[in-house]
């Protein structure tokens, strides 16, 4: 967790940076899935909906993007290869809250 949030605070800084955002296009993969229950990333509940996966090919950080409000949550992901565009979000129900325990 601590990595986690150390390598998160690395990533919205570098994002922070002029320039930093320049990306191209062929450069990301993006999937979207629908999820049909409230669940939470970290400490945030996302609502249900559908959502965008981006992740910048070759990079740890994925960017889970809710399509209805534009809101987007980051978080990492384990397999860091090409990203196949076939993304997996796993969840764990624990009592009656949902929370996304990995991106695959």
């Amino acid at each position: 967790m601590k990595r986690f949030l150390c390598t998160l605070g690395i990533g919205i800084a570098a994002w922070a940076l002029p320039g930093a955002r320049t990306v191209n296009a062929a450069d990301v993969a993006s999937k979207t899935i629908a999820v049909p229950f409230a669940f939470q990333v970290d400490r945030a509940t996302l609502p249900a909906g559908h959502y965008r996966v981006e992740q910048n090919i070759g990079k740890q950080v994925v960017s889970l993007v809710n399509l209805q409000t534009g809101h987007r949550a980051l978080i990492m992901r384990e397999n860091v290869g090409e990203p196949t565009g076939n993304a997996t979000l796993t969840f764990e129900k624990i009592g009656r809250v949902y929370k996304l325990s990995r991106i695959s």
